[in-house]
């Protein structure tokens, strides 16, 4: 529970801004040691380590470790949770670098002691399992985004059905960033990102469902001679849509 003033504790007077909700695990995954800090006062950092750097557990493009933060909050917090500065610069076209990037993703977890125990593991296991359902209890999995330049990242997260029927998201509503692939003439761009995958069970289990057709309403992703990548644009809330199966 958080109080955003103005409230009053007079006994007949309505108590505003109260926030009674459902508390989860955010983690947040980057690299080149970029952690997330907390922007609300709701949210907490309960740890921020650097993965192994063992095998599959490093950035694929650039091979460093993973950078990941462990926040707490109501799964209501609303905007600027908190914020995630990408410092990566791949160099530009020609670079030794060039068209190596930094893999920015995220998730939510329900607020049990698996996740607190096990949370390390995560980013391996999702990206290990791409194509096939996220081997971990989780609401929301966000998709990989890609950053070769500099961003800043500011995150919300809501729960759009309220604690009865858990329907948690989370997405950055700032990052628009362009940076150079080394493998095509010009910029790539990255413009918003996309779900890959959620569950309704505040168990972090049960059947899951991934991104539905209706939130592919704009490029997120563009490299120069291909076509756009579809999803959320960044500053924009995912509209009603029906689940889609995984």
């Amino acid at each position: 529970m958080a109080f955003d003033p103005p409230y009053s504790t007079g006994i007949f007077e309505t108590i505003t801004n109260v926030h009674f909700g459902l508390k989860v695990y955010v983690i947040i995954v980057a690299g080149h040691n970029a952690f997330a800090v907390p922007t609300s006062d709701t949210a907490r950092v309960v740890a921020q380590t650097l993965s192994s750097g063992g095998d599959n557990d490093v950035q694929p493009s650039t091979g460093v470790p993973f950078s990941m933060t462990l926040l707490e909050c109501d799964a209501n917090v609303g905007d600027n949770m908190c914020e995630l500065r990408s410092t990566y610069f791949n160099g530009g076209t020609g670079a030794p670098d060039s068209g190596s990037v930094d893999y920015v993703f995220g998730f939510v977890c329900p607020h049990v002691d698996e996740v607190l125990q096990n949370w390390t593991t995560y980013a391996s296991k999702f990206l290990l399992a791409q194509g096939q359902v996220p081997p971990f209890p989780h609401l929301w999995t966000l998709g990989v985004m890609f950053f070769g330049s500099p961003a800043v990242l500011r995150w919300k997260i809501r729960n759009v059905k309220g604690a009865a029927d858990i329907r948690v998201q989370l997405y950055p509503m700032t990052g628009a960033t362009s940076w150079a692939e080394g493998n095509l003439a010009g910029d790539a761009q990255t413009l918003g990102w996309f779900c890959y995958s959620y569950r309704l069970n505040k168990s972090g289990g049960g059947a899951t469902f991934t991104m539905p057709p209706g939130w592919r309403i704009a490029p997120i992703l563009v490299f120069v001679g291909q076509p756009p990548s579809l999803g959320i644009p960044f500053g924009t809330d995912p509209p009603p849509a029906g689940d889609m199966p995984f």
